[in-house]
């Protein structure tokens, strides 16, 4: 009986695994049949897919963790069935790790396919206006959120000073595109609900900072958005 319990759980295993590596091979496949979509639609329907596979996958394998620990209560001797139920539980752990690791090799597949990098973006910004305020500024997309980070020196200490994402390019960007969360003590966080790759996709565009919300017209700060080739 117990080695009719421990080749089930087996046979979970091997089947959750290949279903999640289904589920990758699918995301990559959506993303190359939809390569003449938008990217931002292109990205998402192909996480939705990924991740779809990846709940499922860890439904299969809490439900064959069920399964074994209701086979385990069938045994009468006392130590088959304690070692039964450490092999479910080691089995579900093994099971949902495989599954997340490959949902995260799907997910960058999917950005990727897109053209985008799926970590980062590093852009250097440069003193404008003889301010002596430079840094850099990295965009970091994950889940079809980009995050955008700034750190400069050579602030003033407790100053605040207004940063967006313009279009066009520095010295002399226009309009303003997305607006950022102001640089205090030299730094500044922000999560844009757009993927990485829509940002790539309306360049030319500038990470442009400004000596105070009272003299927004003067630039301090500003490095052009450009994503590697």
């Amino acid at each position: 009986m117990k080695k009719i319990i421990n080749f089930s759980i087996v046979s979970f295993l091997i089947a959750i695994f290949v279903f999640s590596f289904a589920g990758k091979v699918n995301a990559q496949n959506n993303q190359g049949n939809q390569a003449n979509k938008p990217a931002k639609s292109a990205v998402a329907a192909c996480m939705k897919t990924a991740t779809a596979a990846k709940k499922t996958a860890l439904s299969a394998a809490q439900s064959a963790y069920k399964t074994a620990l209701s086979q385990a209560k069938t045994l009468t001797d006392k130590k088959a069935t304690k070692q039964a139920r450490t092999n479910a539980r080691s089995v579900r752990k093994d099971a949902q790790k495989a599954a997340k690791t490959v949902f995260a090799t799907a997910r960058k597949a999917c950005v990727a396919g897109a053209g985008v990098a799926d970590r980062e973006v590093k852009i250097s910004l440069l003193a404008q206006n003889n301010s002596g305020i430079s840094g850099q500024a990295t965009l970091e997309g994950e889940e079809g959120k980009t995050k955008v980070e700034i750190e400069v020196s050579g602030v003033a200490a407790n100053s605040s000073m207004p940063a967006h994402i313009h279009m066009g390019a520095c010295p002399t960007p226009g309009a303003v595109k997305y607006p950022l969360t102001n640089i205090v003590n030299g730094k500044s966080e922000t999560v844009l609900n757009i993927p990485l790759s829509q940002l790539k996709g309306e360049l030319p565009l500038a990470v442009n900072l400004h000596k105070s919300a009272a003299e927004a017209s003067v630039y301090t700060s500003c490095g052009d958005v450009s994503f590697p080739q």
